[in-house]
């Protein structure tokens, strides 16, 4: 039974903040490349740093007929997730285009980089079914209940060299190609530590009506 007289009420209410949360989409921070090149079957990516920026600004490798390229690696991402967090998945997106010629690039791989070596799964869009448009896109890998066949600590992903890494080849066998990444982005979903994401709402209500502060 309610008085008119209630001048006062307090209720203190644990509220959980422990759902699963995201952090990014982050840019990588360095582009680079991994592995050599001949000029004959494996080809160089050039001005990787490109990759840094959503711009329009293309790293590029030539790829002769049947030919392959090195590994174009994003690291650097700046993430900074909590200690004691979950990590529940990873998902990276690259836009990617074939820039000139007539045959196509498709991917060799898309490789997470944990400690700054290729782990896990490859995840690439492998194959003569998967050709990157002419007109450019973005294609994703992983998802948020993805973790690319490898435990993570929130100390993994928050390391400059945590990163992503694609390779392409030249799948259609009828000429020569010119390959482009503008950009790498990877969104990390996670749940944050036990207690680390509670607080305490103190809840008064004063003549009728409904007051909330941190308690």
């Amino acid at each position: 039974m309610r008085k008119r007289t209630l001048t006062l009420f307090l209720l203190l209410v644990c509220v959980a903040l422990a759902f699963a949360t995201s952090a990014g989409p982050t840019l990588a921070g360095t582009g680079g490349t991994s592995g050599g090149c001949d000029g004959g079957t494996t080809f160089c990516w050039s001005n990787p740093s490109n990759i840094t920026a959503n711009d329009g600004t293309f790293a590029t490798v030539l790829l002769a007929t049947g030919g392959a390229s090195n590994e174009l690696q994003g690291t650097n991402f700046g993430f900074s997730i909590a200690a004691g967090s979950t990590i529940n998945g990873i998902t990276v997106e690259i836009f990617k285009k074939t820039v000139s010629g007539v045959g196509a690039p498709a991917d060799v791989d898309v490789t997470i980089l944990k400690g700054g070596a290729a782990t896990g799964s490859n995840l690439g869009h492998t194959g003569i079914g998967n050709t990157w448009l002419s007109a450019g896109g973005i294609d994703t890998y992983g998802g948020s209940t993805t973790l690319w066949g490898t435990a993570w600590a929130p100390s993994n992903i928050n390391a400059s060299s945590f990163g992503v890494q694609i390779s392409c080849n030249e799948v259609t066998g009828s000429s020569s190609t010119t390959a482009g990444v503008d950009f790498m982005r990877i969104t990390v979903t996670f749940t944050p530590p036990p207690g680390g994401g509670h607080r305490i709402i103190q809840t008064q209500i004063r003549n009728g009506i409904l007051k909330q502060r941190p308690a």
